[in-house]
């Protein structure tokens, strides 16, 4: 019972489902009990960044931080919520391939390493496609739109809808 792994670990069920302020609540209460737990801190600051409360996210991951948490890519992505795009990019873990870093780098009009992080995806998801997509849309590449928005419709159907009411392929 005085263990905190089994709330956190409800805390994160209930933050998966949605439920930020259920998730919030159990963190805060473990917070008080374990103040210098970087696993609390850090779940507090994503709970904080799903909520767009990203002063409150920055602390919660400076915090975790300063107790030796790694959390260069929660604040690259907080970077990204806040239009910080050029401190996003350079934020992200240098050999980090994800969607979070593609998109930073499309924000921030950079196609081409748009592209490269995208591709160094090993296991692409429809909105990793997606968003290649949009990278061939705005360099005029219609063939990497259109075989990026098939296999985005391949891996989601609903994507389909999406598309159409998309500015980004007008």
């Amino acid at each position: 019972p005085e263990e905190w792994i089994g709330p956190n670990n409800v805390a994160y069920v209930h933050l998966m489902k949605g439920e930020t302020d259920k998730a919030i609540g159990i963190l805060k209460e473990l917070k008080e009990k374990y103040p210098n737990n970087k696993s609390i801190v850090n779940n507090l600051g994503v709970c904080f960044r799903r909520t767009k409360k990203y002063d409150k996210a920055f602390e919660s991951y400076d915090k975790a931080k300063s107790l030796g948490a790694k959390e260069a890519n929660n604040v690259a992505i907080v970077n990204i919520h806040v239009a910080k795009y050029d401190a996003a990019v350079n934020g992200f873990e240098s050999s980090r391939c994800d969607y979070n870093k593609a998109l930073a780098y499309c924000l921030k009009k950079d196609y081409d390493n748009a592209k490269k992080t995208i591709e160094c995806i090993e296991t692409k998801s429809a909105d990793d496609f997606y968003l290649r997509a949009i990278v061939g849309a705005r360099t005029d590449d219609l063939d990497l739109m259109g075989t990026s928005l098939t296999r985005a419709v391949k891996l989601d159907a609903s994507i389909r809808d999406r598309a159409k009411k998309d500015n980004e392929f007008r």
